[in-house]
This record gives structure tokens, C-alpha cells and sequence, in this order.
């Protein structure tokens, strides 16, 4: 009799579960369609997958990677698909691959913090050119974080004080074009062995330098600054070939894993997502093109240094380094978002973690960090933004300007305190995504202060005041009153 009364209680169950997905679903396809020529992606801070789709269908290429998911921090899922052909309504398509995203990943539909974006990519004219555009998902994620990397990224910030100091440039002050492209060559082997998880057997500038492919290679176009940003070039060699366009690499065909190799597929000229092959740490520079800008005077800076900041935050120790005589940094704050306390114990302006110090020099800046580091990595995406800039203002009261570095993917868990907040915060956004999270344009906006990306200040956001929308990094958004949150329609 119990197993007649329980199958019926299992299928309700299921019905509900569905129904759930099914409203889920619905409201994500209802949303404002985020339109791009072609979908462009790069990571940092953090790793992707691509769980490709076929043109116009809605089962999986290929699935590899997805057992990586399993207990990591979801960041963010962008459904791409293209705008061919024009007039159709494409909601029936896209309806059935998120609902084979659920499957795939059970409860992804339930996970909080995750920015959902459906991509429509236009570039698509006919059926010829949509079907070389990426279909199907894109997921940026974080593992979860081990003493492993921890020691990894102490080492990065270790490692960042050279022996003689050379002066930072913006892109648009570089020097010129550099031809001794042999250079490159001369005993200096690219670090990274693999790209899209495919073996790289040689890079060069000129595409007629490479050899006619053997069957199962593929020869792939990548600007300069992917291949630095990848570590397939180091910045020395990335100045000498400024002025470049493309880079070519000839790519071996991609091990399966028995160990065998399979003939891998021609590359499209679009944008490549890079397979889930772990990378070494890329380079960025949004903190220096920052500063380099907007000439900060007397800064209070208040530095987020969790997992996976440290590409952002060794650029403050480059730039006390190559500014020490003339450092516009009058004190530093970091914070690691609660000294290792288990979440349930972080409470509201209280949460801890927060060292701060005033540094006259790169060895100061960079041992500062090292320490907090140490103390802990954060552990949740949540952060204590707002209780460290205040405690940053309280310790430096006569500080001109208060510059937050933020890692863009991380939700603040004590917006509330942002009222508390005396002077306006410049907030640079640390983390290459699509928009920024709602609570640091709150934190900006509420304070009075400003915006600031690797090449863009946004300084008046006023008319989120006035009630009306902003679109920012390809995101709109609104204020309701007390917080900035996502327009949608």
C-alpha cells in the first residue's frame, strides 16, 4: 500500500519541480534580449565552459567539462544564439536548450548569484553565416578555492618587484612597431604548451611562415593581446609586435581522453572560447590603465583581495613600484571578507578581515596584501565592500579619493551599510563579464562617486537618480529607490 501511495506523491513532485523550471525558464526568455554582432568572451579571474549547440537545435555537441560544475560558484550563463532568421520567434528553440541546460545541470535554476543573459548575436545574415557563430552556453565559474591556489597567487604577488623599474605605459603611448619578430624566438618558449585545448606547435606573425597544416591541424587568427592575456607571448614580446594585427597558430589536433588524437574541426573566423584547460594566471591591466587616467590624488585605496583578485590587485604593488617617488596612494586597506569565518558567522559591519596600512612603497603595498591573503580567501561570492571602505575611511579621514578595487562578479552582503558611506567612491570593476553586479554600481552611485573600467570612466550616473536607465557594459540598469538593480522587460 505504501508504494501505491508513494508513486503518485513522486510524480506530483516531479510536476512541481518542472512547473518550477518551466516558470524559471519563461521569465529568463521574457527578459531584455541582449544584442551583440557576435558573442566575444575572454577569462580572467575565473574559468568557462562552452556547451555547444547546432545551429537552429537544441541538443548537446559535446558535454565534457560538465562534472566541473559540481560544487563550484556559478557565475554567470549566457545562452547564445542568432538573429537568423530575423523574423522568427526564436522563444521555442531557446526554451527547449535551457531546459536542456537544466537537465544537464540539475538545480542551476535554483543557484542564487547567477547572472542569466540570453545573447542574440546579429552578425548571423543567412543560414551559412549563423551557423559559424557559437550556439548553445557559455558558463563562467570559480572551482572552489584550495591552499593550492592560494599559495599560487601569494607567489604572483612575491614575484611582482623587479629588479629595475620600468615605466607604465597606456596603449596609446606604446612604443612602435618592432620587426624582429626572431626575437621572440631566441630561447623564450611561450609558457602556455596548449590553446582551446589543442596543442600548439608553433606561433608566429606572418601566416605564410607556417607549414601546410597536416591532417588534423588547424591554423587560427588571435590579436596580440589574446595571445598575452593566454600567455602565449610574454609582455616583452607582446611590445614587440605592437602594431600587429593577428598572430597565427598552428594547432595539433585535440587529445581525446584515451589518449588518442581526434581530427579537430576548421576554426571560424569569429571569436574563440577557449576550452576549460586550466591556464596559467593571465595578465591584466584595468587597476593601472585606471590610475594612468584619471590622476587620483591622495588615495585611499581599498582593495578586495579574495580568490582569484591577485591579476588585479599586483598591479597596486606595480604601480607603487614604478611611482614610489611620487606615490598618490596615501594609505591601503584590503580585506579578504571575514579572516576564513564560516559564512554563518559574517555578520552585517562586522564581518572582518580588514588590514589596513599606510605604504610608502611597493614592498610595503605588496606585504600588506600577502598578509591578508594569508588570513583568509573569502570563502562565498559574498563580500564586505561597504564595511571595508568605511572602516578605510574612518583610518584615513584626510584622503582625497576613496578607490575601491572590486571584483565585478561579487555581490556586497552588507548593501545596506551603504549610507554610511561619507565620501564618494570611485569604483574600479575588476573582471571581464557582461554588465557589472548591481550592488557595486549602488555603492558608486549612493556615494556620489564614479565608475572606472580597463577603458572607460562613466562619472555622471545621475540619471539613475532621475529615474531613468543606464545601459552599462551592455547591460541595462535602473534604480528602485534603495539599490540599482537589472531593467528588464
Amino acid at each position: 500500500m505504501k508504494k501505491v501511495v508513494g508513486i503518485p506523491i513522486l510524480l506530483l513532485l516531479t510536476c512541481s519541480l518542472r512547473a518550477q523550471s518551466t516558470k524559471f525558464i519563461d521569465s529568463l526568455l521574457n527578459n531584455r534580449i541582449l544584442r551583440v554582432p557576435a558573442y566575444e568572451s575572454d577569462t580572467i579571474s575565473h574559468n568557462q565552459l562552452l556547451f555547444q549547440m547546432q545551429y537552429a537545435k537544441s541538443l548537446f555537441v559535446d558535454t565534457t567539462g560538465a562534472s566541473e560544475l559540481k560544487g563550484a560558484q556559478i557565475l554567470s550563463v549566457d545562452l547564445l544564439f542568432t538573429d537568423y532568421p530575423a523574423h522568427s520567434d526564436l522563444k521555442p528553440l531557446n526554451k527547449r536548450r535551457l531546459i536542456a541546460l537544466c537537465q544537464l545541470v540539475p538545480g542551476i535554476e535554483k543557484q542564487k548569484n547567477i547572472s542569466w543573459t540570453i545573447v542574440r548575436q546579429m552578425d548571423g545574415k543567412d543560414p551559412e553565416s549563423a551557423g559559424r557563430l557559437h550556439h548553445g552556453f557559455v558558463i563562467n565559474y570559480r572551482k572552489p578555492y584550495t591552499p593550492e591556489d592560494r599559495k599560487r597567487e601569494l607567489t604572483i604577488i612575491q614575484q611582482a618587484i623587479p629588479d629595475t623599474t620600468v615605466p607604465y605605459q597606456p596603449a596609446d603611448e606604446t612604443p612602435g612597431k618592432i620587426h624582429q619578430w626572431a626575437i621572440i624566438h631566441q630561447g623564450n618558449t611561450p609558457r602556455a604548451k596548449t590553446f582551446m585545448g589543442r596543442p600548439l606547435k608553433k606561433l608566429t606573425d606572418q601566416r605564410a611562415k607556417l607549414e601546410p597544416p597536416a591532417e588534423g591541424d588547424s591554423i587560427v587568427a588571435i590579436t596580440p593581446d589574446v595571445a598575452l592575456n593566454k600567455y602565449l607571448i610574454d609582455p616583452k614580446m607582446r611590445k614587440m609586435v605592437n602594431g600587429e594585427d593577428s598572430l597565427f597558430l598552428l594547432l595539433g589536433p585535440r587529445p581525446d581522453p584515451g589518449g588518442t588524437l581526434v581530427k579537430a574541426p576548421e576554426p571560424v573566423a569569429k571569436p574563440v572560447i577557449p576550452a576549460p584547460d586550466p591556464v596559467p594566471m593571465p595578465q591584466d591591466s584595468t587597476v593601472l590603465h585606471t590610475f594612468a587616467r584619471n590622476k587620483f590624488e591622495h588615495m585611499l585605496v581599498i582593495a578586495d583581495v579574495t580568490g582569484s583578485m591577485s591579476p588585479y590587485i599586483v598591479q597596486l604593488v606595480q604601480w607603487m613600484q614604478q611611482h614610489e617617488k611620487r606615490s598618490n596612494i596615501d594609505y591601503c586597506l584590503c580585506f579578504n571578507d571575514g579572516d576564513n569565518r564560516i559564512d554563518d558567522l559574517k555578520y552585517i559591519g562586522n564581518t572582518g578581515g580588514t588590514y589596513g596600512a599606510k605604504v610608502e612603497n611597493s614592498k610595503e603595498m605588496a606585504d600588506l596584501i600577502q598578509t591578508t591573503m594569508e588570513k583568509g580567501d573569502g570563502g562565498d561570492l559574498e563580500e564586505n565592500p561597504c564595511e571595508a571602505v568605511i572602516k578605510g575611511i574612518e583610518a584615513a579621514p584626510d584622503s582625497k579619493n576613496v578607490v575601491l578595487i572590486a571584483d565585478s562578479w561579487a555581490p556586497a552582503r552588507d548593501l545596506q551599510l551603504v549610507g554610511q558611506i561619507k565620501k564618494p567612491v570611485q569604483v574600479v570593476i575588476c573582471g571581464k563579464r557582461l554588465g557589472v553586479h548591481p550592488d557595486l554600481i549602488t555603492i558608486a552611485l549612493v556615494s556620489g562617486g564614479s565608475l572606472h573600467f580597463i577603458n572607460e570612466d562613466i562619472l555622471d550616473l545621475s540619471p539613475l537618480k532621475q529615474g531613468k536607465e543606464m545601459f552599462i557594459h551592455n547591460r541595462y540598469y535602473r534604480f528602485n529607490g534603495k539599490q540599482v538593480v537589472e531593467a528588464v522587460h
